[in-house]
């Protein structure tokens, strides 16, 4: 790792930096050392020696980083393997446990935002909202179960199978149907992209 700047202390900031960003996992390291010792103020004011490392003991008291990633990593990865300690001995699901039904309403879906946007347009319909009195709730059952809850394993498919009567009883401004990199919140049950067409 190199460093430069317009002055001496310039280019030590932005090592620095560079050394306190720096991220290794699984193996020890000396960034701690050589953040003392750029941090020291003989290095600084360019006051030291080639004793310098030999005649200040400090520059070995530093601080351990506590390194949270690698001990999340560990964790997950022993949970993965071993099982999460707490479920140890529970029984399993029962194989003839009832299926879940997928609700049904038998009356037509009224109109939802989605079909407001259509009509107003975009500026129509932000003067719309900035018009109503009522809170404008967007509802996040999907994404949670998408990303948060399931981790991914609630699929487009299980999503468009009950996107449509789910407008119907809550009125709702929006829905976010997805999390994170795959983030979709719009009016209703639009959805940006190929994966939102059985969401519509």
């Amino acid at each position: 790792m190199t460093a430069s700047g317009g002055t001496p202390q310039e280019a030590i900031s932005r090592m620095d930096r560079a050394l306190r960003e720096f991220r290794i996992r699984g193996v020890a390291t000396n960034l701690t050392f050589l953040e003392a010792i750029i941090g020291h103020p003989k290095f600084r004011d360019n006051s030291y020696t080639t004793r310098f490392i030999d005649t200040t003991p400090e520059l070995f008291e530093q601080v351990k980083r506590q390194d949270r990633a690698t001990k999340l990593l560990t964790y997950l990865a022993d949970v993965t393997v071993n099982g999460h300690p707490e479920a140890k001995g529970r029984p399993m699901p029962a194989a003839d446990a009832a299926k879940p039904v997928i609700p049904y309403i038998d009356a037509p879906i009224p109109d939802g935002t989605k079909q407001k946007l259509d009509q107003l347009g975009p500026k129509g319909f932000a003067d719309w909202m900035r018009a109503e009195k009522r809170v404008l709730m967007t509802d996040t059952t999907m994404r949670d179960g998408h990303q948060s809850l399931l981790a991914t394993r609630m699929r487009t498919y299980d999503i468009a199978r009950v996107a449509g009567v789910m407008p119907a009883p809550c009125r709702i401004f929006c829905r976010s149907n997805a999390g994170a990199g795959r983030r979709s919140t719009f009016p209703c049950a639009s959805s940006p992209k190929t994966r939102g067409s059985g969401w519509r």
